[in-house]
């Protein structure tokens, strides 16, 4: 059951995932699995106050999600739609949602290079820039970070600057 659950949830059937895995905890109270792949749903359906009463009082989706694990996948729900925007050409919708990712997930260099790429669409390279620097010379700065620079410096043509973040 729970691999079609995980299949609906990949899919976003998300009434259908939700109700395989309340079934499934139902017959398994303790399902680690299941308890964590509902938090996810309840997240990704924007019912996040829902999903951390239930991480809160469920000790098995605990013990698989923290609250900074909702906190990354609301991030990464307003990531998605900001994208949907883009594509609608809804810039200030845009805009707003990947502030919004960016604030609940400050760690996320991906959202910053998609709000790089915005910004720079936009006509603002300085600004656009200025953020992708910002981040790659953070002193904390992740392979991940440096990946997405490398990519940006890529894109904007500066093949050197690239190779030399994508060593690091």
């Amino acid at each position: 059951e729970l691999v079609l659950a995980e299949v609906a949830r990949a899919t976003r059937r998300w009434g259908e995932a939700e109700k395989i895995f309340r079934e499934v905890l139902s017959a398994q109270p303790h399902n680690r699995e299941a308890a964590s792949g509902l938090a996810a749903v309840l997240v990704a359906t924007g019912r996040s106050k829902e999903a951390r009463r239930f991480v809160a009082n469920v000790p098995e989706a605990g013990a698989v999600m923290r609250p900074q694990d909702i906190a990354r996948r609301e991030a990464a729900a307003l990531a998605d739609r900001a994208r949907v925007a883009v594509n609608r050409n809804d810039t200030k919708g845009a805009i707003a949602l990947y502030r919004d990712a960016m604030a609940r997930d400050p760690g996320n260099p991906w959202f910053k290079l998609d709000f790089a790429r915005l910004m720079l669409r936009m006509g603002d390279s300085a600004g656009a820039d200025r953020l992708i620097n910002t981040m790659a010379a953070a002193p904390n700065a992740s392979a991940e970070t440096y990946a997405a620079a490398a990519i940006w410096y890529g894109e904007r043509g500066d093949y050197q600057r690239a190779s030399d973040l994508a060593k690091r």
